[in-house]
């Protein structure tokens, strides 16, 4: 009963909301291709030198009357390291609104809610058991790590849904060994891969697995792992042919970061499948007990857990983490800064905190059942807490260089006839339009190519500038003074000469 109920919550929170919170950089490229724009249609054609509305530029958030399905593929053919499924569903969306935040996150929202069969699927293939399969329910309803990705326009959430429905599908293919089985498993790798690249590296987990536990399965693994290669190769060749482009859009996960914020980093991960507050920046004294709920929940999966149950877990753990981890190690890089990539490692955590719960609720002694179930109504009440912070506040840690862009619409429509000078570049398209979903739909926007000189001087209204560059900065300080109003937005504001 507690389990469903904390099911009807988190579906609840999941749904409220959807359009209050910054709708941030990669949410607003999204809507941008899904709506049939690539990157070139807009930057090279609305990066003009010329003046537009915010309400103009919100024409690139939604598709127009006569785009349909072929367009938003050709847009999400534009960048192919992003597997198209999940923004093809986000068309669904837009049939009922054409409000970017409200189409897109809905659609991520409801594809959230797969999760719930899919772990309880999962627990049953491992485990067999009843008990537990109440408990992961109840943690991932609940689990503000779920809901912040649960509301946000990206692939994540049915990424998460297909890691697990993998997974469940291979321990039924391996009991059944019968060919609809292995099919199932087959259809539900491709439809991972068309979600996320990186569903590639739970499959290399799968073969490792069966290379150790079952090799008479080897063969009908393979050919199932063939069958979805040959399903996916049409986007994989896509991704082959643009790989030069996909190396320079990904260049920033290789940026070297210090170790010490990695690993405050990957504290917050942990912390965050449990309990999330908006200022949480340095997760302890939470993260103390959270590794103790780990380390509790790895040593019983270790000691009690059917053999190759927790082979399974541990290898899906160790080599997810591993492949996102290691190269920031090695190499220098902060991929594994986002928690976005470590889903699968994630999961599988959650998956063994919940047979320690589990295992001691199994247990004939009424001290650790009463203890056990205390943690786990107290990491509910966390869960719950956390998700009526989220759902109340403007914008939230996963909004990245976004975060302050509420506060930056604020300043410019305080100004008078606000006009937002913006230069094309690496983050700035992608900024202004995150910003335009948040000021007066007629405030103006002149979007400049990196030499354009603006007449200054023949400007009515208040001037604002978004990550100017030094360039225009100092051209536009002829006229006057050039202010930094906000810092974290990269906003600045000119003063003319008096």
């Amino acid at each position: 009963m507690l389990a469903l109920l904390a099911v009807l919550m988190g579906t609840a929170l999941r749904f409220t909301g959807l359009g209050d919170k910054i709708y941030w950089h990669d949410e607003v490229y999204t809507a941008l291709r899904v709506s049939g724009y690539t990157s070139a249609d807009y930057a090279g054609n609305a990066f003009a030198n010329r003046i537009y509305s915010a309400e103009d530029l919100l024409n690139f958030q939604h598709p127009a009357a006569a785009s349909g399905m072929r367009e938003s593929l050709r847009g999400l053919m534009s960048r192919p390291e992003h597997g198209p499924l999940y923004y093809l569903l986000t068309r669904v969306g837009f049939m009922f609104t054409d409000d970017a935040r409200l189409a897109t996150r809905s659609v991520a929202a409801v594809l959230s809610l797969l999760l719930f069969p899919a772990v309880m699927w999962l627990w049953r293939e491992l485990f067999n058991e009843r008990l537990g399969a109440w408990i992961i329910l109840g943690l991932v309803a609940l689990s503000p790590f779920q809901l912040v990705y649960a509301q946000e326009a990206r692939q994540y959430s049915l990424w998460a849904v297909m890691t697990v429905a993998v997974c469940a599908a291979l321990l039924r293919a391996r009991r059944r060994d019968d060919l609809p089985a292995w099919a199932l498993y087959a259809l539900l790798i491709t439809i991972g891969l068309y979600t996320h690249l990186m569903l590639a590296v739970v499959v290399l987990v799968h073969g490792l697995w069966l290379l150790w536990e079952s090799r008479a399965q080897l063969k009908p693994f393979a050919v199932a792992v063939l069958v979805a290669a040959l399903l996916f190769s049409p986007w994989l060749w896509l991704f082959h042919s643009g790989l030069r482009e996909v190396g320079h859009v990904t260049a920033w996960m290789q940026v070297e970061i210090s170790f010490a914020r990695l690993s405050n980093a990957w504290g917050l991960h942990l912390v965050r499948q449990f309990v999330d507050t908006a200022t949480m920046k340095v997760p302890q004294p939470w993260l103390y007990g959270v590794l103790v709920l780990l380390f509790y929940g790895l040593y019983r999966t270790a000691r009690s857990a059917p053999m190759a149950s927790k082979r399974l877990l541990f290898i899906m753990l160790v080599i997810t983490l591993g492949v996102v981890v290691a190269p920031d190690l090695i190499n220098g890089g902060r991929r594994s800064q986002e928690a976005r990539y470590l889903f699968p490692a994630l999961l599988m955590l959650m998956f063994m905190v919940a047979y320690g719960l589990a295992d001691a609720l199994n247990t004939e002694r009424s001290l650790q059942r009463n203890l056990a179930f205390s943690v786990w109504l107290g990491l509910l009440g966390l869960g719950l807490w956390s998700g009526l912070n989220f759902i109340q506040a403007e914008t939230w840690w996963n909004k990245s260089m976004s975060s302050h862009n509420r506060e930056v619409a604020r300043l410019i429509d305080a100004g008078k006839q606000p006009l937002v000078i913006c230069p094309v570049g690496d983050i700035n398209p992608g900024e202004v339009l995150s910003v335009a979903h948040e000021v007066d739909p007629r405030t103006r926007f002149m979007l400049v190519q990196f030499d354009y000189q603006p007449d200054v001087p023949q400007i009515k209204g208040d001037i604002f500038l978004i990550n100017p560059t030094a360039e225009i900065r100092q051209y536009v300080e002829k006229f006057g003074v050039v202010t930094e109003v906000h810092p974290q937005g990269r906003l600045w504001r000119f003063t003319p000469a008096s």
